[in-house]
């Protein structure tokens, strides 16, 4: 969640849409972060807001955000 939060924009992988992080409506929870020294800091999961599928990459992951990008992530997670 934060690093979604701490993003310029956001892609989605399943329908190749970018958008900014705050049109992100719908959050899951994972639980918690058992990487983190705060046991009680918990993990999200956003979901597109276009499509409504949890395949969200925020640009402070690091990598481009481009139709390419996004095309090879969908292809690599879900085999379309």
């Amino acid at each position: 969640m934060r690093e979604i939060l701490h993003s310029q924009r956001c892609g989605c992988y399943y329908c190749l849409r970018s958008f900014k992080p705050s049109k992100i409506e719908q959050w899951s929870e994972d639980g918690p972060d058992t990487e983190s020294q705060n046991e009680q800091q918990l993990l999200y999961t956003a979901w597109c807001p276009y499509c409504g599928i949890d395949a969200v990459i925020g640009s402070a992951a690091g990598y481009p955000l481009t139709k390419e990008f996004l095309t090879r992530m969908r292809k690599r997670s879900f085999g379309i």
